[in-house]
């Protein structure tokens, strides 16, 4: 068996790079559903790790869902990963449907203390900092969406001189702050919007938004939250799905 190499020169830890390794291989088909994993020994030996390292990484794999533990036989592959056959594209220019011009203008950034709501979204401490960005945001000069985000200050002040008009944040979070997202988790809902926001997105008389919370984690971490509005109207909220 190839023993591939587990670079231990940078700061993530050594039993998320193991994971990686190892749903790799269930993507990629070298361990398909109902196989059997190999033993932490037969792990430890192959990637030269620690037991409490393979122990980490194959709980996280069980957390996800990947593989399940039968006692007294072994540890077997449960589900296919879907990474590499099924994306989400939810970002503020791709959910638009129709082709257009497609504008942001920064309402708001700046820094606050967390509310009740907050500290459960983000899983911080009340006396944690936490950078607000509003955001609206407009198609063919039309007002049709309105953001706002939340990050732990901790996480990446430098956010705070970055250009969010003219890029997108979850790229600032990984190009500047040097965060990798590696799971996002969407809620799609309606809400009702508050007087200021329908003067906002000017939709008087549409008193309801199609709603999009979305949760970024970097592997098991939350790093920043955001709730989406969008004028439900004749235009349509857009998830694609890209199908290798």
């Amino acid at each position: 068996m190839e023993n591939e190499y587990l670079r231990r020169d940078e700061h993530e830890k050594l039993y998320l790079k193991l994971y990686e390794i190892l749903k790799n291989k269930i993507e990629k088909g070298e361990w398909s559903v109902g196989d059997q994993i190999p033993t932490e020994s037969e792990l430890c030996k192959q990637y030269e790790v620690s037991r409490v390292t393979v122990r980490n990484a194959i709980a996280e794999l069980v957390r996800q869902g990947f593989i399940r533990r039968i006692q007294g036989k072994g540890t077997f592959v449960s589900k296919k990963v879907i990474s590499d056959k099924f994306s989400v594209v939810l970002n503020l220019k791709e959910i638009m449907m129709e082709s257009g011009s497609f504008a942001t203008k920064v309402l708001a950034k700046t820094v606050i203390m967390p509310t009740e709501d907050l500290i459960e979204k983000l899983e911080v401490s009340e006396n944690t900092h936490v950078i607000f960005i509003k955001r609206l945001c407009f198609f063919n000069n039309e007002p049709v969406i309105l953001q706002y985000s939340y990050i732990p200050y901790y996480y990446c002040p430098r956010i705070m001189d970055e250009d969010l008009e003219k890029n997108f944040l979850i790229d600032i979070i990984d190009k500047v702050c040097k965060i990798n997202i590696t799971t996002i988790h969407n809620y799609i809902g309606i809400d009702t919007l508050k007087e200021d926001e329908i003067q906002m997105l000017g939709c008087q008389g549409l008193p309801h938004a199609i709603m999009l919370e979305q949760f970024y984690y970097s592997y098991r971490r939350k790093v920043y939250y955001t709730k989406t509005l969008k004028k439900h109207d004749n235009i349509k909220l857009f998830v694609e799905l890209i199908l290798s």
